[in-house]
């Protein structure tokens, strides 16, 4: 098989993250943690766990070039045929922001604390599919990802998971009008999830029980996104009609501002971006991500 570049992208474990942030020694993290209360044994067992995770995967891709968590970019990314990124859920949400049309394999490197719900492989499940991704016979799913654009302005990095819309803190009434399929509405709730199939399992999932009991989960691979108004306000002048829905492809969700604090766009939680009171978003299927098959 032709040599592709090849990314290995490790998470920092806690240790390593707090070592850094707090310009300390092991040995003086570890005297703060016991001070503190926090659980030093738990923190130093994830961490070797996630070495011998970082080990065992370089032994399967020896070729592949270590990039830094703090490095990632997407000129650091570029032109790479396979990105192996290397840690828990939001680990592979950041390095699906800057992946383009490389192939992304999510290994988790602590499935004892990380539950996984976007990681398709544990070391040991990758090893199966090293053998045979070397040999040229592999798969890949294309993961639905959305694509937000604000003010006739395309943002520049898709969602994976999840698009978040009203106001920055949840303690406040968020304000916009949602417009769908021919079908426009007010609404005043703690603001509006929108979520693709990758998404569909973590917040849109929790905050839609009030209307699916059992959850309303769907395929990563479904061309589709869903969209869900949480805890909406029920009031003589407020009866909503819209609070969730389903968009297919070709078709839009079209949400204005009405927010007068703060209102905000977020990314998988993780890009924020103004959303002031007059701003109109459209949100649409994106370029799918490229996601190595299990």
């Amino acid at each position: 098989m032709k040599l592709f570049r090849i990314l290995l992208i490790p998470k920092k474990s806690k240790l390593q993250w707090d070592l850094d942030r707090f310009h300390l020694t092991p040995r003086v993290l570890l005297a703060r943690y016991r001070r503190e209360g926090v659980n030093a044994a738990r923190i130093m067992a994830s961490h070797e766990r996630q070495m011998r995770a970082l080990q065992k995967v370089r032994e399967m891709f020896p070729e592949a070039e270590v990039i830094a968590q703090e490095k990632i970019s997407t000129k650091a990314l570029a032109g790479a045929f396979l990105i192996i990124a290397l840690g828990g859920d939001n680990h592979f949400q950041h390095v699906s922001h800057f992946a383009g049309d490389s192939v992304v394999a999510g290994v988790n490197s602590d499935p004892i604390l990380s539950e996984g719900s976007l990681t398709n492989f544990t070391p040991e499940q990758l090893e199966k599919v090293a053998d045979r991704f070397h040999k040229g016979r592999f798969g890949v799913d294309y993961w639905t990802r959305l694509q937000v654009t604000l003010n006739g302005k395309k943002l520049h990095e898709l969602a994976l998971s999840e698009v978040f819309l009203g106001e920055a803190s949840r303690c406040q009434m968020s304000r916009y009008r949602v417009s769908v399929g021919g079908r426009s509405e007010l609404q005043k709730c703690s603001g509006l999830v929108v979520a693709t199939g990758a998404g569909s399992s973590g917040w849109y999932d929790a905050a839609g029980r009030y209307l699916f009991p059992r959850g309303n989960r769907f395929s990563k691979t479904k061309a589709c996104f869903r969209f869900l108004a949480t805890e909406p306000f029920h009031g003589r002048l407020s009866k909503l009609f819209l609070l969730h829905g389903t968009v297919n492809r070709k078709e839009t969700l079209k949400v204005r501002s009405m927010n007068d604090l703060c209102g905000v766009i977020t990314l998988d939680s993780q890009l924020e971006v103004p959303f002031p009171e007059g701003s109109e978003a459209v949100i649409s299927l994106g370029t799918p991500l490229r996601v190595l098959s299990a």
